[in-house]
């Protein structure tokens, strides 16, 4: 299999993006899962916000 191609409608932008646009930067990591581009993936944020689901609907 060849490199994954990026979605050129979604820019791949900053970690910082997550406390300035969380809707982008949630479009964002979407668009990093699916090409599989692991190494760009916001690691620590995203795992946050599973977790906090995870408790909001376990409420």
């Amino acid at each position: 299999m060849g490199v994954p191609e990026t979605n050129p409608k979604i820019p791949m932008l900053s970690p910082s993006l997550y406390k300035t646009d969380f809707y982008a930067w949630t479009q964002e990591q979407v668009t990093l899962l699916r090409n599989q581009q692991w190494s760009q993936i916001d690691l620590q944020n995203l795992i946050e916000e599973i977790q906090s689901l995870g408790k909001q609907q376990r409420q």
